[in-house]
């Protein structure tokens, strides 16, 4: 059918188990891009948006596939309505609709920080990638924008970063405002690396013109970093090619990249990062990290990246995924945010969730680096009631018991290190363990360490409708997790601690959370 864009949406009734059909966008007989969207107009429980603003006043040609009558509604607005659900976290970001998973292009441009994420606007299932939007000046408080990068002829748009052009090498700035670059990889076949970019201080996009910048090499070739590297005077970009082994490159203009180097990060595979972080007596040093977060601590040197001791696992929790750090954060913070995805945990309107942003720093213990994840500071502004207790005594097999509201919460327990003890944490029904005996964090889904060297206890979690995130040892182990065993049973609003031996708490802090 001819369709004649008069406003910035269409919206179709689609029903997530029903069969996909091909949506085909043609201009003047030119492929445009597609989608697949599970078009259902008897049974419908969704409603999918397309945005065609970009296309505005022009003549469209839709081709549907398997052949279908094609009927659907228009709008300049997004009128589609939502609703309470029981899975909608209440501190952690999660798109108003549609499906969402990889952060990307995560960048603080003047006050405001600003989140790209992996979207299907058109379902609550992974399909038709295009970048979400969400900007921030807290970090915390999250407003959803309209999608910034959309499939094109090239593909669509898996993950990516971003970085502002700040000496305008690509000469596309227009006026006073920097010109950010999102660098992102365009999926047909095959994959390569393309530019979008924003001269209007990311209120609107644009693709460039001279895509792709980076053709495929081999394999999967996704998921581009780039960075300046002052050590070799250039930027630097990695992405993944195959198996466990990424790919460095370098640019002095932005555009033209030349391959330095491949490394293989034992036990990881896509959407790497790459930073430099200084440890607390302000050594810099540079992390190369990759999607299930392992990562190498190392240096430049001799125009490479050199590891400086063997791989580390900074999570070991079930859901945690494709973190990235923030680019041109001002006041020197290290800050990340990843994925917390959750196979089967959805919605009504919307599936999937971010962690909790957390700030990274860098510590050496014992001879060997490790980065440590804590929640950012600005979680001081959801606190909303405190409950403390000090020197807490935990008698034998009688549980410490403690009554919660329907919200989010914020605990901290810390203690010495007793390898006699084992603690059973429960909270709205659900319960993990913490083994000093065995240095362990386990529960029915999830299992790692307590502690790097078993000198002291110390907890900090965030408890959310359907995840629990865990920073141990003073954020050295991270655990973040969203599954069944972790979804709040709110019919048991009690928290409870149970020791199988007498032990205190140095200090236990329960402090409910509201935005």
């Amino acid at each position: 059918m001819e369709y004649k864009v008069h406003d910035n949406f269409i919206f179709f009734p689609v029903n997530r188990n029903v069969s996909r059909k091909k949506l085909t966008f043609k201009r003047n007989g030119e492929f445009l891009f597609s989608l697949n969207v599970a078009i259902d107009y008897v049974t419908p429980d969704f409603t999918a948006k397309i945005d065609l603003s970009r296309f505005k006043g022009e003549t469209l040609e839709i081709i549907v596939t398997p052949e279908i009558p094609l009927n659907f509604t228009s709008s300049d607005i997004d009128f589609r309505e939502e609703c309470e659900e029981p899975f909608r976290p209440t501190v952690h970001f999660s798109p108003r609709f549609g499906w969402m998973n990889d952060p990307n292009g995560l960048i603080k441009y003047g006050d405001e920080y600003h989140m790209f994420f992996q979207h299907n606007p058109t379902d609550t299932a992974w399909t038709n990638m295009h970048w979400g939007h969400a900007v921030s000046k807290d970090l915390i408080r999250w407003e959803e924008k309209e999608v910034a990068v959309f499939p094109d002829k090239l593909g669509v748009a898996f993950s990516g970063s971003a970085i502002t052009d700040k000496d305008n090498l690509l000469g596309l700035k227009e006026g006073e405002d920097d010109t950010v670059l999102l660098y992102y990889t365009s999926v047909g076949a095959p994959a390569c690396q393309s530019i979008a970019y924003s001269t209007d201080e990311l209120k609107s996009f644009k693709k460039y013109s001279d895509n792709p910048v980076i053709e495929h090499i081999i394999g999967c070739n996704r998921d581009p970093k780039v960075n300046f590297c002052e050590e070799l005077g250039e930027y630097i970009v990695v992405f993944y090619l195959n198996d466990d082994v990424y790919v460095l490159q370098k640019s002095k203009n932005l555009k033209d990249w030349t391959e330095f180097q491949r490394i293989s990060l034992p036990g990881d595979n896509e959407c790497p990062d790459i930073f430099p972080i200084n440890d607390k007596n302000g050594k810099r040093k540079w992390v190369l990290i990759g999607a299930h977060d392992k990562y190498f601590v190392g240096d430049f040197i001799k125009g490479e990246f050199v590891p400086t001791q063997p791989v580390q696992s900074l999570h070991y929790g079930t859901s945690a995924y494709a973190g990235q750090t923030f680019q041109d954060v001002d006041d020197g913070r290290r800050i990340r945010i990843d994925w917390l995805r959750a196979p089967g945990i959805c919605g009504k309107n919307f599936c999937s969730q971010m962690s909790f942003p957390t700030e990274l720093t860098l510590e050496k213990v014992n001879n060997t680096y490790y980065l440590a994840a804590n929640p950012v500071s600005e979680l001081s502004t959801l606190y909303r009631k405190t409950d403390c207790f000090e020197n807490l005594l935990l008698e034998k097999n009688v549980p410490f018991s403690f009554g919660l509201e329907d919200t989010a919460y914020y605990v901290t327990l810390s203690g010495k290190f007793d390898f006699d003890t084992t603690l059973k944490f429960s909270y709205f029904g659900r319960e993990f363990d913490i083994s000093m005996s065995g240095n362990e964090i386990k529960s029915k889904s999830f299992n790692g360490p307590v502690s790097v060297d078993e000198k002291s206890l110390d907890i900090k979690l965030i408890i959310d409708r359907t995840s629990l995130e865990i920073y141990s040892d003073a954020g050295k182990i991270y655990y973040g997790n969203v599954n069944e065993s972790t979804v709040c049973d709110r019919n048991l609003p009690n928290l409870s601690i149970t020791s199988d031996n007498d032990y205190t708490l140095d200090k236990l802090e329960i402090i409910s959370l509201k935005i």
